[in-house]
């Protein structure tokens, strides 16, 4: 059965030569083979990145120095609680106004002076106060007491006659 011109003028048209599927343009199969490639090569790039990232963080468990929480990665060049520090940091600065007129001690004071120290935590400013200034005496407070310094005595057993008004020198 002879074809009609039309049908072969269809095939050219379409670039069908036989090879590919039928109804499909030579150039059309090309394209998406070439699409495909991209979409291989974009895919075989993310895992790659992926592996690369996984490889440069160390997930620590409850046996490991407990650098940060057990659940989150930790990266050796970035600490989780530097980051939350200097967060924290930068917002008082930026949201506070500056103060005038801060106290500060630069000179040991005549005699044994009263320091009171509010909200005390740790304890690393009490310990600065009494390396700067050993003939002082330093209280600390805190509302967890039993969380701070051994050294430290719980303030709600002491008598409340022993701090009266005027008591310390520097608050």
């Amino acid at each position: 059965m002879p074809r009609s011109e039309n049908e072969w003028k269809t095939r050219e048209d379409l670039e069908w030569d036989g090879a590919g599927r039928p109804g499909v343009p030579t150039r059309a199969l090309l394209e998406f083979e070439r699409i495909e490639a991209k979409r291989v090569e974009r895919e075989k790039l993310r895992v790659r990145k992926r592996r690369d990232e996984s490889a440069r963080a160390m997930w620590t468990t409850l046996s490991e120095e407990l650098k940060v929480d057990g659940a989150m990665p930790w990266v050796p060049e970035e600490r989780f609680d530097e980051e939350v520090g200097t967060f924290a940091r930068v917002s008082v600065q930026s949201t506070l106004p500056p103060v005038n007129g801060a106290a500060t001690l630069e000179k040991e004071p005549v005699g044994q002076s009263k320091i009171l120290i509010l909200f005390s935590g740790t304890g690393s400013v009490e310990r600065q106060f009494t390396k700067q200034f050993p003939n002082s005496e330093v209280v600390a407070v805190d509302i967890q007491p039993k969380w701070g310094p051994t050294h430290c005595e719980d303030i709600m057993r002491w008598d409340y006659r022993q701090f009266r008004p005027g008591h310390f020198d520097v608050v």
